[in-house]
């Protein structure tokens, strides 16, 4: 897993995965304590879901873990940000995002909670129906609700990198500009909450979806910030085949020698202290 600086074309995914693995290595600790926030909350609201039953504190209780962890994503996006970008995460970093995003954080929380229950109560519901109109409802509500969530995947990265000003219409526009990359986002998503069963959800855990999401908005802004500076050539810029090498170089100069052994030597600050 080591960048050899030969001038060779790379596509924007595997500068992506290598970077969010480096990255998320790198600051295992902050992934953990961010991670330490997501399961508590989640406790507090099964715990209380258990203890109440079907409910209205029980409901109340289990309805709010998505807002909460919405405005908590958001805030861990901003400080996550920060290691995107070559930086130490740090506290303070997650106290502004708090302070800056927790009505978008409320709202897309809000809003992916919703999508999962609709989906969540439209199953059953449909499949007791049965015939056409029932068949067609619920591909309706399961069409509905995974575009929401495809697209809401993205709403602490657009907090952290654009601001929670209209957060959410850019959610959107950026899975409908992205549709193969944001399935492929969500595909890797997945299948890190997988593997982070074996690590009782303290690494990379959601956390770390959430720095795979910053990290890959991050990357396809480079490309619209390109766009944007080619004015009147944009559309000869828009269909001719994106420069990665270039939009990425400081991402790929960042990883450059790095290896797999660099995991377990913890090799980082040496190697970016001899590339200065």
């Amino acid at each position: 897993m080591a960048f050899v600086n030969d001038g060779r074309r790379r596509p924007m995914i595997a500068v992506f995965l290598k970077k969010t693995f480096w990255d998320g290595w790198d600051h295992l600790y902050f992934l953990a304590l961010a991670n330490v926030g997501f399961l508590v909350l989640a406790s507090a609201s099964i715990t209380a879901f258990a203890a109440f039953g079907f409910t209205l504190p029980g409901l109340a209780a289990l309805a709010a873990l998505g807002p909460a962890a919405g405005v908590h994503a958001c805030a861990c996006a901003c400080a996550l940000k920060r290691v995107a970008d070559g930086e130490k995460p740090r506290a303070a970093a997650w106290l502004d995002g708090l302070r800056l995003s927790w009505r978008s954080g409320l709202m897309g929380g809000a809003a992916a909670g919703f999508a999962v229950a609709a989906a969540a109560m439209a199953v059953p519901y449909y499949l007791a129906l049965g015939g056409l109109a029932g068949a067609l409802a619920l591909g309706a509500v399961l069409w509905a609700a995974a575009t929401a969530l495809l697209a809401l995947q993205w709403h602490p990265a657009v907090v952290a990198n654009l601001g929670p000003r209209g957060a959410l219409r850019e959610c959107f526009a950026i899975l409908f500009g992205n549709i193969g990359f944001s399935l492929f986002l969500a595909a890797w998503n997945l299948g890190t909450i997988v593997l982070s069963f074996f690590a009782a959800f303290l690494a990379p855990g959601f956390a770390g979806t959430t720095l795979a999401a910053v990290e890959g908005l991050r990357m396809l802004l480079k490309r619209y910030d390109r766009l944007e500076s080619a004015g009147a050539a944009g559309a000869a810029v828009a269909g001719a085949s994106v420069p990665w090498n270039e939009l990425l170089a400081d991402d790929i100069a960042s990883m450059e020698g790095r290896s797999v052994k660099d995991a377990f030597l913890f090799g980082r600050k040496e190697r970016r202290g001899a590339s200065k």
